[in-house]
């Protein structure tokens, strides 16, 4: 199994300026073209940072990409504290 590690907010909403549509108004969207790219090549295991999820908004990405079948391994440099295990335990699911 080939597997990455993501980094760079790639669950989190970025903003884009749409020429044509509001001048005024950035429209705030994901980059999933990566994501996208990686499900065609057939690469499945996305490795990330367990402090993604501590994050509402990133966790529902998770679990919108475990639906498409990627698992998330993650990755700390810390030794667990009780803080991590809890959150392990609470999100499990979303996790390889």
């Amino acid at each position: 199994m080939v597997g990455v590690s993501l980094r760079q907010g790639w669950g989190r909403m970025v903003e884009l300026v749409v020429d044509g549509l509001d001048e005024f108004k950035c429209k705030e969207t994901y980059r999933d073209g990566l994501l996208i790219a990686l499900l065609k090549l057939g690469v499945t295991s996305l490795r990330v940072p367990l402090a993604d999820l501590a994050r509402a908004d990133v966790r529902r990405r998770l679990s919108d990409f475990v639906r498409l079948g990627f698992g998330f391994p993650v990755y700390s440099l810390d030794s667990p504290d009780e803080y991590v295990l809890t959150t392990i335990t609470a999100y499990g699911a979303l996790l390889v």
